[in-house]
């Protein structure tokens, strides 16, 4: 073997046989650090601008009907109603149909299946953080949060949207280590006995 090649072989050999940081068996890697639990301000921050907030209970920020007045019951005809009060709708003797104002809204979406959808009505607003413990790795909150409704959903005066739209809702929140920061692991809704 040429004197060259053996010594760029050796060379090799030896830089490549020198101790490492992983020959003297396995690193343990460092622990994880604790996160400090998140004060409320900070919970009403991670949780709203989280994309399972955006999903969360998002088909009820929307309401369909019928454009066929006969397929209308009559608990959607009075939030109908309501639309024609405010000028969105006109309901005729056998179609609804929309206003010029609504005509050119891009909340209006007019379906070929014969329903009108009307998204968004309203859109989630975190009212208050009413509890907020840590065990462990995991954050669990009780949010109360409401509908704010726009321009549209403001006009349903009737049942059963007026409640929906101007009641309290109530949600809990599961948060977890991510990426040294916490985020939304679970949202689920949560029942609260009137007083």
């Amino acid at each position: 073997m040429c004197p060259k090649v053996l010594a760029t072989v050796l060379v090799s050999v030896l830089l490549g046989c020198g101790p490492s940081e992983t020959s003297t068996g396995p690193v343990a890697s460092p622990a994880p650090s604790a996160l400090a639990a998140p004060k409320n301000e900070e919970i009403v921050q991670i949780v709203g601008e989280s994309p399972e907030w955006s999903d969360y209970e998002s088909p009820s920020s929307a309401w369909s009907f019928a454009i066929d007045v006969k397929a209308i019951n009559p608990l959607v005809r009075a939030n109908a109603d309501d639309l024609a009060k405010a000028g969105w709708i006109v309901i005729g003797k056998e179609r609804v149909t929309l206003s010029d104002k609504a005509r050119t809204d891009p909340r209006f979406l007019t379906r070929p299946n014969g329903f009108i959808d009307v998204v968004p009505i309203a859109k989630k607003e975190i009212a208050s953080v009413d509890l907020n413990t840590k065990s462990g790795e995991v954050v669990i909150c009780d949010l109360t949060w409401t509908w704010r409704a726009n321009e549209v959903g403001s006009a349903f005066v009737s049942e059963p949207l007026h409640t929906k739209l101007t009641s309290p809702q109530y949600a809990t929140v599961e948060l977890r280590p991510y990426k040294g920061r916490w985020g939304v692991w679970e949202i689920r809704p949560r029942v609260v006995a009137e007083s």
